[in-house]
């Protein structure tokens, strides 16, 4: 009876969390879409496109390594899994080093990567640090996810999210009504909501598995364990990134900006369906 009403809670607040975030984003972006025009607005969906693309890397570790740990945790081997998460987070800071160093170059070459509007290339270079900062910080902090999944309070988790949504949402009023719109408040708003929801992880790592430590002890073998269970996501991954993602960088590159930006702003709605089924089968992933 207990689980069945966990994972009532879990439902209903992961729908909750679902509903937030795009409405918030459904309300904003109509002005957003005014106030910067339509082809900056599609630069910040081709950042997170290039997100997508870096993180392809830690897929196949990331998709398995909470499942280890829970594992461990109900096995009472409380070594073991501080011995996972430990070796994620080491892997976790030096791919996001050399994601750091990728991105500046990324960043710094921009124009020549893809093709902007002159008179917005620097907001545009602007607006994908902030995305790429995001990115990074959530690679960072990825691990501590482990202790509303191990607990499966993906009520809590949820809540979590919901308060990153508000977050966001209050800095892009805020930065757009009350200061001249920039299309890069889009990704400062990312970047406060992702750090928001990474020290929220950590605390709640703390607090919900309190036997999970810091020792910084690295096994490949680990990492190896975790990542050849997780190949088969990693090519579910890249087919997705291949068939959702890679449109803008085709229209930006063949077509125009502007094109690149009508098409990011007429998918907003398809990948939110999209995204439904994703949110609800995550939901029995712990038990």
């Amino acid at each position: 009876m207990k689980n069945k009403k966990q994972l009532a809670k879990n439902i209903i607040f992961s729908a909750i969390a679902f509903a937030v975030g795009p409405g918030i984003n459904l309300l904003l972006y109509p002005y957003v879409i005014k106030n910067v025009g339509v082809e900056a607005f599609g630069f910040a969906a081709l950042a997170v496109s290039f997100v997508g693309y870096a993180q392809l890397s830690t897929v196949a570790v990331h998709s398995m390594a909470a499942r280890f740990m829970t594992v461990e945790l109900y096995e009472g081997n409380i070594e073991g899994a501080n011995r996972y998460f430990n070796s994620v987070l080491i892997m976790n800071i030096i791919v996001s080093i050399i994601m750091a160093i990728v991105f500046s170059f990324c960043v710094i070459y921009l124009e020549k990567i893809v093709r902007i509007s002159p008179e917005i290339v620097a907001d545009v270079k602007v607006l994908f640090t902030f995305i790429f900062s995001a990115s990074i910080v959530s690679v960072l902090c990825n691990t501590f996810g482990i202790g509303t999944f191990a607990s499966n309070r993906l009520d809590i988790a949820s809540f979590r999210d919901i308060s990153g949504s508000i977050i966001r949402g209050l800095a892009l009023f805020i930065l757009f009504f009350y200061f001249v719109p920039n299309v890069y408040y889009l990704g400062a708003a990312t970047f406060l909501m992702n750090v928001s929801v990474s020290i929220s992880n950590i605390f709640l790592t703390r607090h919900l598995q309190p036997d999970i430590k810091i020792n910084w002890k690295f096994e490949l073998r680990a990492l190896i364990e975790i990542a050849s269970s997780g190949m088969w996501n990693l090519l579910g991954r890249l087919s997705g990134i291949l068939s959702q993602g890679i449109d803008l960088l085709i229209a930006n590159l063949f077509i125009s900006p502007a094109a690149m930006g009508i098409i990011s702003v007429s998918k907003t709605l398809p990948i939110m369906f999209i995204n439904i089924t994703g949110v609800f089968i995550g939901v029995f992933a712990p038990q």
